[in-house]
């Protein structure tokens, strides 16, 4: 597919729903997150949040042409959110444009108005994103043992997480993310390649977090999520690179130009996957029940294993 202009249209929030509306040349895409009922639903602080999670999550629709610039309109932004955004998509992408042999070092933001008044936050809480494997079961049980006030994040349903999610015996936020239909029907015309998902996620968290009124998100990403999984050019490419530390400070800087006092940091950030793996080892409760088999996350709940499959990078 050969396009000019992907654009921001804009982003909606009407009680747990928040839409993000997107353009391709006159295509248009519509993605749709549910959050969970709370106390901030309707705050302002969501709506900033709310603006956060549409930045990002049009990489989605973006990459589906990879034109060479990208408009966000009338969309309001801060200078670090332009920082957060550039990054997103030149280095969230980098394997993609590694796969699909593109250079995006040159795509072009254009519009967005310089209109964010800051919404001081806060919350009490801690948000913990839970995924079934090794990393956020760590974290889960490291955060628990000192803020007994902590919950659980959980996008969608998936069974390979609800029962290690039982073992922790805390509560769960959960949230849900309907994609445009038009990229999951495997248009041959669309691109494909990886996104920096971690990154999406880490949005629908934090407006999670808001909702229902908890203060902050605390990650399960290691130190070696910074580190480059491929070379070209002389370039270092990092799949996991919206797991890196790059992107958490990009993000807590644009956390701070616009919800001052949300947190957002990942409690491995200094510590080792051997690290990892000597506490998890410790947690017997769990070994018979964690999974991190990439093929148990499908986007197509269909093709989902109910196994470890031997055979992906987790396995």
């Amino acid at each position: 597919m050969t396009s000019s202009r992907f654009r921001y249209v804009g982003v909606r929030v009407t009680g747990r729903e928040v839409a993000c509306s997107y353009d391709l040349d006159g295509r248009g895409f519509v993605e749709t997150i549910e959050l969970p009922d709370g106390p901030g639903l309707g705050s302002p602080a969501l709506a900033q949040v709310a603006r956060l999670l549409f930045l990002l999550a049009g990489v989605s629709y973006y990459k589906t042409a990879a034109p060479p610039v990208v408009d966000l309109g009338d969309t309001p932004v801060t200078a670090a959110d332009r920082a957060l955004l550039r990054a997103f998509y030149v280095e969230g992408l980098g394997e993609f444009a590694v796969v699909n042999d593109l250079d995006l070092t040159g795509l072009r933001l254009e519009g967005g108005v310089d209109a964010v008044t800051p919404t001081p936050y806060a919350g009490d809480g801690p948000l913990v994103p839970f995924g079934g494997g090794i990393d956020s079961v760590v974290v889960a049980e490291a955060v628990k043992a000192r803020r007994p006030d902590t919950a659980l994040f959980v996008l969608g349903w998936y069974d390979a997480i609800e029962a290690p999610l039982g073992v922790t015996g805390l509560p769960v936020v959960r949230a849900s993310r309907r994609l445009d239909p038009q990229v999951l029907a495997r248009d041959p015309s669309f691109r494909n390649g990886h996104v920096p998902v971690t990154g999406i996620l880490s949005c629908i968290a934090l407006a999670s977090a808001v909702a229902t009124g908890r203060g902050s998100v605390v990650m399960s990403n290691e130190h070696s999520a910074s580190e480059a999984t491929v070379i070209r050019a002389g370039r270092a490419v990092n799949h996991q690179w919206s797991k890196s530390r790059e992107f958490e400070q990009l993000l807590r800087d644009a956390l701070a130009a616009s919800v001052p006092g949300l947190g957002y940091f990942s409690l491995l950030r200094a510590r080792s996957e051997l690290w990892v793996a000597e506490r998890f080892a410790a947690l017997p409760a769990y070994h018979p029940v964690f999974r991190s088999c990439n093929r148990a996350f499908t986007v197509d709940a269909t093709r989902r294993l109910t196994h470890w499959c031997g055979e992906c990078d987790k396995c």
